[in-house]
């Protein structure tokens, strides 16, 4: 009989109050597989972060574990292998590519792989003094790129923030097109900070080192609650996510761990959050491990109808009109399949859809 020792990293940042529920359902997952394989599980034991597992499969490959893990936003795995007494420590990472990131079916495991530095193969070569402007202006793109994410994915945390938040997200959408300025932005936040001080939230403290999302970075005087864009978007998708599935809000530093009472039924509210809030990142992020560029003779074609179109869509939230833009990239030549698909789905689309960021020269 084998017996091994199993622990899992997950790609989620600790802040989240379910972070033990995630890792039950990780273990959960190896549980089944394992048995889809042919093992019989004499017994488990679960500690902490660990599972232990006996099994009377002789070979056990946590490679076909991480195509199921994967999805659930499992970044690492590891083992002790005790095999009559011989034991060895094993260790196998996801490859966060563009096949996991088709697969993946939790939100924040998603923003989490999402790069805050732009990659410069893009770049035109020109020069060191080109490169770095283009990488400049890319890496802007990128913080936009986040804000945007979490302005589209803050709107479903009506109760963890009081459904107070709108109007911060509402600005800050404007100040990611430019079309608001830092002074609104932090008049916003702070309207909303002072609307309700006993806001069931545990502020940072030596038990709770994670603040309130629309704080100003800890430690940092000056540097405001926007500017770290990856772990802001990071901290909106997490709340929204917990939200979904039906997870309290903590109010004591000390009892943030949630512990549902039916894992079963937990299972499937994670999923159906999942499947609200990862079309919503795959719409702003794209796919960043694809790179798709838009032709010029597109942007022409017919005294300029595809960009017109795509910025009316745009400006005026014209979402359900992304199958005629469809259409019309069809008739300009497009015949790029990710952007004709996309544009034909059903939804959502929402400020900072990669296609219509293509088209308009925010990518």
């Amino acid at each position: 009989m084998q017996s091994w020792e199993i622990s899992v990293t997950h790609r989620c940042v600790p802040w989240g109050d379910a972070w033990e529920a995630d890792v039950r359902r990780a273990f959960a997952a190896i549980g089944w597989m394992v048995t889809s394989m042919g093992a019989t599980c004499s017994s488990t034991h679960v500690e902490e972060d660990y599972l232990t597992l006996a099994s009377s499969r002789k070979e056990f490959d946590p490679a076909v574990l991480m195509d199921v893990l994967s999805r659930l936003g499992v970044h690492q795995v590891e083992y002790i292998e005790d095999n009559g007494g011989q034991t060895h420590f094993r260790e196998w990472k996801a490859t966060i590519d563009e096949y996991w990131w088709d697969r993946c079916s939790d939100p924040r495991a998603m923003v989490a792989a999402v790069s805050p530095q732009p990659e410069d193969h893009d770049a035109a070569d020109a020069g060191s003094a080109g490169v770095g402007t283009s990488h400049q202006a890319r890496y802007e793109a990128r913080l936009r790129k986040f804000w945007l994410c979490a302005c589209a994915v803050g709107r479903f945390c009506k109760q963890r923030f009081k459904d107070r938040a709108g109007p911060v997200f509402d600005v800050l959408e404007r100040f990611a097109d430019g079309k608001a300025s830092a002074d609104e932005l932090r008049a916003a936040r702070d309207t909303h900070l002072a609307r309700d001080p006993s806001d069931p939230w545990p502020l940072t403290s030596d038990a709770w080192p994670y603040p309130y999302p629309f704080s100003d970075t800890p430690g940092y005087p000056g540097t405001a609650f926007w500017w770290n864009a990856k772990s802001f978007a990071l901290a909106i998708v997490c709340e929204a996510f917990d939200e979904l599935r039906q997870v309290p809000v903590a109010t004591d530093p000390r009892g943030q761990q949630f512990t549902p009472t039916d894992p079963v039924a937990f299972d499937r509210l994670s999923a159906a959050a999942g499947a609200v809030l990862v079309p919503l990142v795959r719409d702003v992020f794209g796919n960043p491990f694809r790179s798709v560029k838009a032709e010029a003779s597109w942007l022409r074609w017919n005294d300029g109808t595809v960009s017109k179109l795509a910025r009316a869509i745009y400006e005026d939230r014209r979402f359900d009109e992304m199958a005629l833009l469809a259409d019309g990239l069809e008739e300009s030549g497009c015949t790029e399949p990710n952007v004709l698909v996309h544009c034909r789905t059903a939804g959502p689309h929402v400020r900072g859809c990669w296609v219509l960021d293509l088209l308009l020269g925010r990518e």
